[in-house]
Order: C-alpha cells, then structure tokens, then sequence
C-alpha cells in the first residue's frame, strides 16, 4: 500500500492492478477476504482512477457487489 500511495500522489492518469483473482483477499492476512482491488480503490480511488482485472470470467462476476 506504500507503494499505492507514492504512485497515486503522482500525475497518473490512472492505476491499473492486475490481480490473480478481482475478488481475492489479502495475500498476507487469510482473515480479510476484502478484494485487494477493492481495498486499493478505497485507499487512493479519491485521488487517482484505479482499474483492476483478474479472472472475471463470467458475467456474475462483473456484476457483483463491492463489498469492504
């Protein structure tokens, strides 16, 4: 997340976050199953666009609720 933030409080246009899976949870705390994407978007999304991909490979899954 440091590096989110250093990147964000540059001029981007955007931040693009390629992910193993959208809705996967943290890699270091099994206990916060909040989507890593999510958890950037909140961070930085106020500053910086954030996009994020990662085995969205069926229509439900474009279409399923933030949750934090």
């Amino acid at each position: 997340m440091q590096l989110v933030d250093k990147l964000a409080d540059q001029d981007l246009d955007y931040l693009h976050i390629s992910v193993g899976g959208f809705w996967n949870g943290s890699i270091d705390d099994d206990n916060n199953q909040t989507s890593r994407v999510v958890m950037i978007h909140e961070r930085v999304g106020d500053r910086v666009p954030v996009m994020g991909v990662g085995m969205l490979r069926k229509p439900e899954l474009f279409n399923k609720k933030w949750e934090s």
